[in-house]
Order: C-alpha cells, then structure tokens, then sequence
C-alpha cells in the first residue's frame, strides 16, 4: 500500500496509507472534511470513555478471578486435594 501525496504543516511528506482510490490518506482527503471534523471531536471522548469501560471490565474481571481461586480453594479443601 502507497502512502499519501500530502505534505504536512512542517513541509515532510505524509507518512499515512492513501484511502483506496484515492492518492490522499483519511486526514488530507478533500471529500472526508465533514468526517474528519467529527472524528476529531468524538476522538478524545470515546477514548475516555472507551478506557473507563476497559478499566470497569478489569476490574470485574479480577473479581471474578478472586472469586473462582476462592471457590478453587473450598472444593480442595472439602475433597482433599491440597497441592
């Protein structure tokens, strides 16, 4: 894959993939003007809160795993398989 005729603001070539029939990659593409803008304002949201929701499912997650090495342990206890 080619990457974008576009020159960045410090005068280097863009270093992006091109958008598929296009010599442009998303950011430089004429036509995504609309898109680009509502990528940019939803970006730093949804990774907020795309990192809360990571963070929430860890965090069940590790409970769960407390919860089974404590059951794990109960069932070796009751039956006898100590290691």
């Amino acid at each position: 894959m080619s990457h974008c005729v576009a020159t960045t603001r410090a005068g280097l070539r863009c270093r992006a993939h091109h958008v598929r029939g296009s010599r442009y990659c998303f950011w430089h593409e004429p036509p995504y003007e609309d898109a680009r803008r509502v990528a940019s304002m939803k970006g730093g949201k949804a990774t907020l809160e795309d990192m809360q929701q990571r963070k929430r499912e860890r965090e069940e997650r590790l409970r769960n795993l407390a919860r089974l090495e404590q059951a794990l342990a109960t069932a070796r206890r009751l039956y006898g398989f100590n290691k």
